[in-house]
Parts: C-alpha cells; structure tokens; sequence
C-alpha cells in the first residue's frame, strides 16, 4: 500500500515532521488521516528506526518476482548496487567486496551447506545496479524468503 502523498507533504511541509516518520506514521495508519499519522508518530517517537529510510512490505507479487530470481540465480551470489548514490568505481568495488566478506561470514556461520555449494560451483558472483533505495525492498523480500543476501550502504 502506498502512501497518500498529499498527506505526507502536509506531514513534512505544514506540520514539520520528518518524512521517515511521516511516511512511517501514514503507511501505519493506512493513509487514514493526518491526524492519525500525527497520533501514531507521537505514539512512536521512541522507535530506534522511526527515521531511518523506510520501504512498505514487499507485495505478493514482489516476493513471487524474487522467487522466481532467486530459483534462475542458483548458487550465485547476487550483489546489488545502487547508482543513484554516484559512488566512485573505487567505492563501489570496496563496498562490494564489504558485502562480498559479510555475506561469507554470516552464511559461514548460519548456511554453511549453501556457502559449500557457492565455492563448489566457481563462486559465481551478480553485480546488479539499483536505481534507488526503493528498490532495497528486494533485499526486504529477500530476507523474509531467506535468500542469502547483503545490503550495504543504505
């Protein structure tokens, strides 16, 4: 469900609050009023995430999208960039190579099965570029299906 974006200008523009929060307080409240986005804002004001970049749920027809991605992806490790960051091609390599190592460590310790067959098949590795953050909620999707993932630089 998106939001109501008339709501979350008068959210942000009129009212003063953040738009993490405000989109945070509409998404919540089903974009019923701005007096309820308010209320559960307030209500929420000791979230540790309440400002950090906010992505909806993944839809049903997301998470069948990443299935069918994962299923063509096999045993490839899959990396995504985002472009809209403007990361120098160092940064970038540096930052792949970061979620390249985490990924290793956490399926080391929690797949080690998936990690094996990864090495054994010439640990193929995608690179994809995102256009921005909102396309991060593939890795969202990606966590709730438990593909193997990493997200770095959000």
């Amino acid at each position: 469900m998106a939001v109501d974006e008339r709501m979350l200008r008068e959210l942000v523009e009129s009212l003063g609050f953040g738009e993490q929060r405000s989109r945070r307080g509409l998404y919540n409240t089903g974009s019923h009023s701005t007096e309820a986005a308010v209320n559960w804002i307030m209500d929420h004001l000791d979230d540790a995430d309440l400002d950090h970049p906010f992505l909806a749920a993944p839809s049903a027809a997301l998470r069948d999208e990443v299935l069918a991605a994962a299923a063509s992806v096999g045993d490839k490790m899959v990396l995504c960039v985002r472009v809209d960051l403007a990361m120098s091609v160092g940064k970038t390599a540096a930052q792949c190579s970061h979620a390249t190592l985490g990924l290793y460590k956490r399926l080391a310790a929690s797949n080690v099965h998936w990690l094996r067959q990864w090495e054994r098949s010439g640990e193929k590795t995608v690179t994809l570029a995102l256009d921005s953050d909102q396309h991060l909620c593939d890795g969202r999707c990606a966590r709730v299906l438990s593909v193997p993932h990493a997200v770095l630089g959000v």
